[in-house]
């Protein structure tokens, strides 16, 4: 049973016992009703229906209630328009038979933004993805200082491994890995680069469902005491050593300036061209 066909049987198993026969015609006539009204819109993906929201149907109100589940406890913020839907609706969980009850509220967020210390995020990426130039700018604008710094700077970065190795990124006082790094190297590649100023940084880990994360979830010592082991490579391994200097050619053939069309956007152009002996196009105009 999914989820919707669960959700439809607590709703209206108790107006009509037999409705599990009725629930995709109930959809389907629901979809359309809200298709037709201009609430939704209906659009087609690799031959299946799909479903979005008119941003113009969406309403925000700052009168807002809180209604928790007598059974689970889950907590649904609501708007107070809403409120005799929610009194007594079953609860949204997947596997629990419980109904909404009002209970009074804190206006938490209200007294957070009326008296806390708060600062907007500006996000901004930083992958390999980006340009040389374009990565270089957005460094220097998240770690300057705040005497130069302006209120649009970036102050939290979404980060790749690119940030991993050996970057100063200021004074970075936090930071999340969004899983558990492969090694211990890695780990302690990622963390050091918070608390580089004066030494005190908060550092999280996500913990995934995956067995590597749960292992070190339950024996978080063995990733940060574990033995940090120097890289290396082989000298007798003749095909990682041929693609290290390959790619140290590659590198000294751009930077010593190459035409745009130099190299191709795409793979099948450089299998297209192997055979044709054209020197001016690549690989063969790799030297």
């Amino acid at each position: 049973m999914t989820w919707y066909e669960s959700w439809a049987n607590k709703s209206l198993s108790p107006i009509f016992p037999l409705v599990n026969k009725l629930i995709r015609p109930i959809y389907e006539q629901t979809l359309k009703i809200l298709t037709t009204s201009g609430i939704l819109q209906e659009k087609r993906q690799n031959n299946e229906r799909i479903w979005a929201i008119f941003p113009e149907s969406l309403k925000i109100s700052k009168n807002v209630l809180q209604f928790k589940c007598r059974l689970c406890g889950q907590d649904m913020s609501v708007a107070y328009d809403e409120r005799p839907d929610w009194e007594q609706a079953p609860c949204l969980r997947f596997n629990c038979n419980g109904v909404y009850e009002e209970v009074s509220t804190i206006d938490y967020y209200g007294k957070l933004y009326a008296s806390g210390d708060i600062e907007r995020i500006f996000a901004e990426e930083h992958t390999g993805l980006l340009d040389r130039d374009t990565r270089q700018e957005l460094e220097k604008r998240f770690k300057s200082p705040d005497s130069e710094r302006r209120p649009w700077y970036p102050n939290l970065l979404s980060c790749t491994p690119t940030l991993e190795m050996g970057i100063d990124i200021g004074d970075l006082s936090s930071m999340i890995l969004c899983s558990v790094p492969p090694a211990q190297t890695n780990y302690f590649q990622r963390i050091g680069r918070a608390g580089r100023r004066d030494g005190n940084a908060l550092n999280l880990t996500v913990a995934n469902a995956r067995p590597h994360d749960l292992f070190f979830f339950a024996e978080p010592e063995s990733m940060i005491e574990g033995e940090i082991e120097p890289p290396g490579v082989f000298l007798n391994a003749s095909d990682v050593l041929e693609r290290q200097f390959t790619a140290y050619c590659m590198d000294g053939w751009v930077e010593s300036g190459i035409v745009d069309n130099a190299l191709p956007l795409q793979l099948r152009y450089v299998l297209g061209n192997i055979g044709s002996d054209d020197s001016n196009k690549f690989p063969y105009n790799f030297r």
